[in-house]
């Protein structure tokens, strides 16, 4: 899933981890609806701007971890430079290319770390 107010980002990141063979679950360009489609779709990955409207990365993801404790949080920002605490790694927006490969070595983290119990497919 990818949350962010840009909608041009949004649509490029959304074209990239398609053209990688994710699958883009959802899209978010607030805080609230970032809950909202979390929900809804569960999706493996959120990755979610540090500064939205509303709510922001930091409040949304505290909400998303409650109702989809397993889906991985990956902030995504032009000014941070490193993970800040409430996101399980850190995507730089000006670097899109990058992010498919961060996600696929998300993807191979131990089971333990994903927080799963089961194999299920990576979506976005």
């Amino acid at each position: 899933m990818v949350v962010d107010d840009d909608e041009n980002f949004r649509i490029a990141l959304t074209m990239m981890l398609e053209l990688e063979r994710f699958e883009v679950v959802g899209e978010a360009s607030d805080g609230f609806e970032a809950v909202e489609v979390t929900e809804r779709t569960q999706p493996a990955f959120v990755i979610i701007d540090q500064m939205l409207p509303g709510r922001d990365g930091e409040e949304a993801a505290a909400l998303i971890r409650e109702c989809a404790p397993g889906s991985r949080i990956v902030a995504s920002s032009g000014f941070l430079r490193s993970t800040p605490p409430w996101a399980d790694a850190f995507a730089d927006k000006t670097d899109v290319a990058a992010i498919p490969k961060l996600l696929r070595r998300l993807w191979d983290d131990p089971p333990e770390l994903r927080g799963r119990d089961s194999n299920p497919q990576p979506t976005g």
